[in-house]
């Protein structure tokens, strides 16, 4: 019975973790398109800045 209990608990511990790793990887990306956005917007009159935000971005 203790092993079950035990094992349970991992698994809540272990889905709180990929829970944070998720969020935290959603705010990164957020951020990144924030500066990218940013970016782009002090580019706007350069084509080839644009081009390269874009390239640097992975878009």
């Amino acid at each position: 019975m203790d092993f079950f209990a035990y094992n349970e608990k991992r698994r809540d511990n272990n889905d709180n973790y990929y829970q944070k790793e998720i969020i935290t990887i959603i705010i990164e990306i957020f951020r990144r398109h924030a500066i990218i956005k940013k970016t782009l917007r002090y580019c706007s009159k350069n084509a080839a800045c644009e081009a390269a935000v874009l390239l640097l971005s992975g878009k």
